[in-house]
């Protein structure tokens, strides 16, 4: 019962990949705090939450960048705030964030497009890792958890003599579920020179952030048709590849918020840490209405409640 109210408060969502955590050490608290509102978790080309979900709901929003800002407004969205990525607030706490980042490896990272396992996606992993030997020899390829769980997805990787790592589980709702998520995955791509993927994602301005190169490539396919709009936006994946491989800096540093990030201080006062820290009750009622009339935050409760 625990977990699930855990998961129905919204909570479960903005403690992905350890986001909360690393939001609050930033501020200089010790545990993960409650927040009273929504948390982008993913990249995505619309309004911070994919289905444009984030101009559909009613509870306060911080999301990532400008960019999704005015994409949120357009749209009809209220009650936002532009905080930045919890990825550079990680890089700010380690010292590690950089305005041009280069990087000196010379090995190769592959990411098979990574999402939560309710996204619809069956990729072809023998064809991809055939593709990956013939074009960059072997080489590290980076699977979701669900994947690397998985004994066939792993052989066909290790077969042809790649390295299939993992960060761990993201998702807090699950056993095993690693607040040190994003701090593996800092530590696996500062090895690398360049990842290679067959699709756009979150990863692709992470890498670019610590100064690896891009390449796009190589087959996957879907059980249905992609939503372009659920994650890409009105433009389509190929206007953000374009736009990766055009102008990779301004791209990162626009859709993870790099001139958005605020002081600790700031952080506090927008997040109202400052005031309560605690639960409030008007955000558990626009939750409650937010979960009522958006058709997408049901499908992934009632995925959440299976899981």
């Amino acid at each position: 019962m625990k977990n699930l109210i855990f998961k129905l408060s919204g909570q479960a969502e903005n403690r992905l990949y350890g986001h909360l955590s690393i939001l609050s050490r930033y501020c200089g608290l010790e545990e993960a705090q409650w927040l009273n509102g929504y948390l982008q978790h993913g990249w995505n080309g619309c309004d911070g939450f994919s289905n444009y979900a984030g101009s559909k709901r009613y509870s306060k929003k911080f999301i990532w960048s400008q960019r999704a800002l005015n994409d949120l407004l357009l749209r009809g969205g209220k009650n936002v705030e532009v905080v930045g990525s919890p990825w550079l607030y990680n890089l700010k706490l380690k010292n590690k964030l950089q305005s041009n980042p280069t990087s000196l490896s010379k090995k190769i990272i592959a990411y098979p497009l990574h999402s939560q396992p309710w996204a619809p996606k069956d990729y072809l992993h023998t064809e991809y890792a055939k593709y990956l030997k013939e074009n960059y020899g072997e080489i590290t390829v980076s699977l979701h958890w669900s994947e690397y769980s998985n004994s066939e997805v792993i052989n066909a990787y290790k077969s042809l003599g790649h390295d299939p790592i993992t960060y761990g589980v993201g998702s807090p709702w699950l056993k095993g579920y690693s607040e040190s998520f994003l701090d593996n995955q800092i530590s696996q791509l500062e090895k690398h020179g360049k990842i290679v993927t067959n699709a756009m994602q979150t990863s692709v301005l992470y890498a670019l952030s610590l100064g690896l190169d891009v390449e796009f490539g190589g087959p996957a396919s879907w059980k249905k048709k992609v939503d372009e709009f659920g994650t890409y936006g009105d433009y389509g994946q190929e206007y953000w590849k374009n736009a990766i491989l055009t102008k990779p800096e301004q791209t990162w540093k626009v859709e993870l918020g790099f001139d958005e990030l605020l002081s600790p201080e700031q952080l506090i006062s927008t997040l109202e840490w400052d005031t309560n820290r605690g639960i409030r009750l008007t955000f558990i009622s626009s939750r409650f209405l937010d979960i009522l009339r958006d058709q997408t935050l049901n499908e992934k409760i009632s995925y959440l409640n299976r899981g």
